[in-house]
């Protein structure tokens, strides 16, 4: 029988000592960090910037989200408004200073 892994709560930095190995949570993609905040990036975007702000929040490879939101449109629902919506609500990223 293989062992199970240990449980991991949200909030902490490594697994339990059944782990073997810690994980450091705040960065993701191979050291690239993840954004606390879900915001819209200035630089990097495709069209408002949905895409790559839910990416970059999750630390997920933007071409996936963007292309599981064109996928989607396929499928019946709301999901151009949905965009519409997030385009409007999530907030665009702090230009930098200087």
């Amino acid at each position: 029988m293989t062992p199970v892994a240990p449980e991991y709560y949200p909030g902490d930095k490594t697994f339990g000592e059944l782990g073997g190995g810690h994980i450091d949570v705040s960065t993701k993609n191979g050291g690239s960090p993840v954004n606390e905040r879900l915001v819209r990036p200035r630089q990097g975007r495709m069209i408002a910037g949905v895409a790559a702000g839910i990416a970059n929040r999750y630390g997920w490879d933007p071409t996936h989200v963007r292309l599981a939101l064109i996928l989607s449109i396929f499928l019946p629902g709301p999901q151009v408004l949905l965009y519409l919506a997030a385009w409007l609500i999530i907030p665009e990223e702090d230009s930098p200073a200087g």
